[in-house]
């Protein structure tokens, strides 16, 4: 297999920007909602009040106001409590992903550069991640670099396209774990970044 130093990518910041929005956009639409069906709820009981005790319908339109706007309050900040938290426990994510994939290519550059990686740097760095990576990685993320690990662990003598194919699927989660679509990522593509001959390894696969 050979690699090349050829490599991509796409800042973080555009897709945290657009979730964010998203997320408001989102917030606002459950909110308006929410406010128009309380709305529509006071009337009617306000119209069927009204129509017993006519001196009733002021206290019952005050009290049903001040419930919407609590209740919009509330619903606001619950929503505004949930993005803040995406966007920390996002912030605390990407240093995780990134330092895995910098060493990664570090590790894959390795036979090209003819760096060879000690031992005990790689210990200390699994260590290092497996600790940040139980806490911040999604589920899926944990899954497909376990999935990674055991692809990993055959003969390291033997061509086998398994274990790399098992590494683009640890990308792709990552990507999407950070907000990316991958569209148009199928199979070899981001492998193709740092595989010169990747179709023959899809060949060889089928795929």
């Amino acid at each position: 297999m050979r690699v090349n130093l050829y490599l991509s990518g796409e800042p973080h910041t555009v897709t945290a920007r657009t979730a964010n929005i998203i997320a408001m956009i989102c917030g606002t639409i459950s909110i308006i909602a929410i406010t128009y069906a309380l709305y529509k709820l006071g009337s009617e009981a306000i119209a069927a009040f009204s129509d017993t005790d006519a001196s009733f319908a002021p206290t019952l339109t005050a009290a049903a106001t001040i419930v919407v706007s609590v209740i919009s309050v509330v619903v606001a900040r619950h929503l505004e409590n949930k993005a803040n938290i995406r966007k920390e426990i996002r912030e605390k994510k990407v240093p995780v992903y990134e330092d895995l994939i910098c060493f990664m290519f570090k590790v894959l550059m390795a036979p090209k550069t003819g760096k060879k990686i000690p031992e005990a740097e790689i210990i200390t760095f699994m260590s290092d991640f497996h600790q940040r990576s139980i806490v911040w990685a999604s589920d899926e993320v944990l899954n497909a670099w376990i999935r990674f690990r055991g692809a990993s662990a055959g003969d390291n003598n033997k061509e086998d396209s398994s274990s790399m194919f098992a590494y683009e699927e640890l990308l792709r989660t990552i990507r999407a774990d950070l907000g990316h679509k991958n569209e148009n990522l199928e199979k070899g593509k981001l492998l193709s970044l740092f595989v010169n001959d990747i179709a023959k390894y899809l060949d060889k696969d089928g795929k």
